[in-house]
């Protein structure tokens, strides 16, 4: 059935429905969309901690992007901090954490969709955590998924995870 629907979509030579046919028959690719997507709302938290930094000084600037990274995606953190206040040992309590704020990364696993295919119980989505030093750790999860609501599921877990730590960040403001 997905083959008729996927034949007839690209027959009609439309690209919207030719992706949309793809998407329904690649579980893959619904797991990239939706790390990706869940890398987004990440930085969207992200950012609005990160502009608080720079309203009161610890940052000159810093900038968040998302790029591909193996089968998934990155959300790379840069900073660049303000050496005035860097300067102050006072202020090593909210520098050093937020200092080791790096990069973070959320993808499918290696050979996902033919071990979903297969019905093996060796399909992740794996990723990284923010380190944020003397405050919480870098994690690196993995959700095991048989199903596409697993998908939705590992995302929604992994978002709460690194939610939590943007708030403990966010705590350094304080």
């Amino acid at each position: 059935m997905k083959n008729v629907l996927l034949r007839e979509r690209i027959e009609n030579n439309s690209v919207e429905n030719t992706l949309k046919a793809l998407l329904e028959a690649n579980e893959l690719l619904k797991a990239q969309d939706a790390v990706k997507g869940t890398l987004f709302k990440i930085k969207k938290d992200l950012d609005s901690v990160l502009d608080e930094f720079v309203k009161i000084g610890v940052l000159d600037k810093y900038k968040t992007v998302i790029s591909p990274f193996n089968s998934g995606f990155m959300l790379e953190i840069s900073k660049s901090f303000n050496r005035d206040f860097q300067k102050d040992r006072a202020n090593d309590k909210i520098v050093d954490p937020l200092f080791s704020v790096t990069n973070i990364f959320l993808q499918p696993s290696s050979f996902f969709q033919s071990d979903l295919d297969g019905g093996k119980e060796t399909a992740y989505i794996e990723g990284s955590t923010l380190d944020i030093r003397g405050i919480d750790k870098m994690t690196y999860p993995e959700y095991a998924i048989k199903s596409k609501i697993d998908i939705k599921t590992a995302t929604t877990e992994f978002y709460n995870l690194v939610a939590k730590q943007i708030v403990k960040l966010n705590g350094l403001l304080k």
